[in-house]
């Protein structure tokens, strides 16, 4: 994959800003509801078998908690591009009510035509990584790590822009914040502080848990103001060799590594079809169960690791609810392998 479109996205993302008395209450362009609910135990699904990133030795051995947790009563909030709502494997996860694009108001988590159109922007980025985190266990395709979250999709590249970025992480009744924006953040441009205040506001007033990676340019990121908080949970990337992937950024600030892929993707879930996404007629994870072309194999980056420990961080939530983010780090701090 390597369509690293965070590169260059945040160097102007941040340039503008404006529409501060924008109203945030989401029009509804989206009235379907999907009552899918995985069940503890469920069969594999046919992907599992390719999703190493689960498994013990190289990935995090996550299959043995199924059957206690999945969870339920925990909703995490992608912030990225659009999610493919109709998607089979996350229609049933999609908490419509609680997402929001903010080019057109809506609770539409679909990309629009300007992240499809823009070069910069990878368009395939917020449904690759919704997978990892709710796939559901329904007998088609990937394993979600926590399928029963309510995934919120907080479509910021609709319209990229300082306010965009700053309002996204102040969204009431989250748990979990799922962050993956790109090269700016590790290399510490001045503007990362708009989102910072916001960040410390909402936590003196309706805790969340703030989960980032670490970036991918094999850097310090300790230059980010924003990935430097106390309030952050920052993640870089590991390998199916269990070892530190070679593009993925470093620093005393990072709390952990998870799967990010190198050589070897992740295998998730893709924009429908062989027009759009990682999956076309140029790569094709060409297997008998992904005939149409709806998963990729070629998901790599610490975008991929956060969204894992986000997953991860949701099971604990659902486990005990009243998990802080400092409990969430200290877990995580005790209970990861050492590679």
């Amino acid at each position: 994959m390597y369509r690293y479109w965070f590169f260059v996205i945040l160097t102007y993302i941040f340039i503008g800003c404006g529409n501060s008395g924008k109203d945030l209450s989401p029009k509804r362009l989206i009235t379907k509801s999907y009552d899918y609910v995985s069940q503890h135990n469920a069969q594999k699904d046919p992907l599992y078998r390719y999703q190493w990133y689960l498994q013990d030795k190289t990935g995090i051995d996550i299959d043995d908690l199924w059957s206690s947790y999945l969870g339920d009563g925990v909703r995490v909030a992608v912030v990225d591009v659009g999610v493919e709502g109709d998607h089979e494997d996350l229609k049933g996860s999609i908490d419509f009510d609680h997402s929001y694009r903010f080019s057109d108001n809506s609770n539409d988590p679909s990309p629009t035509n300007y992240e499809i159109d823009d070069p910069n922007i990878d368009e395939s980025h917020g449904t690759a990584a919704a997978g990892l985190i709710a796939a559901s266990h329904n007998g088609v395709g990937i394993m979600g790590i926590a399928p029963n979250v309510d995934l919120a999709v907080i479509n910021v590249f609709s319209e990229p822009s300082d306010y965009s970025f700053k309002e996204a992480v102040k969204f009431d009744d989250i748990d979990i914040f799922s962050n993956s924006w790109g090269i700016g953040l590790s290399e510490g441009f001045v503007a990362d502080e708009v989102v910072m205040d916001a960040i410390e506001k909402k936590m003196n007033t309706n805790p969340a848990v703030y989960i980032f990676s670490a970036g991918n340019e094999n850097k310090n990121s300790e230059l980010s103001y924003l990935l430097n908080s106390r309030y952050t949970l920052v993640v870089g990337a590991s390998n199916k060799e269990a070892k530190r992937s070679s593009y993925s950024n470093f620093g005393a600030n990072l709390l952990c590594v998870a799967p990010g892929g190198e050589e070897e993707g992740l295998v998730t879930t893709d924009l429908v079809g062989k027009r759009l996404g990682y999956d076309t007629k140029y790569h094709h994870f060409d297997v008998d169960e992904n005939a149409h072309y709806d998963y990729t194999d070629d998901y790599r980056g610490t975008s991929a690791s956060a969204a894992i420990v986000s997953a991860v961080a949701a099971l604990m939530k659902e486990a005990n609810p009243s998990l802080g983010y400092r409990d969430i780090k200290y877990i995580i701090a005790h209970t990861a392998k050492k590679i």
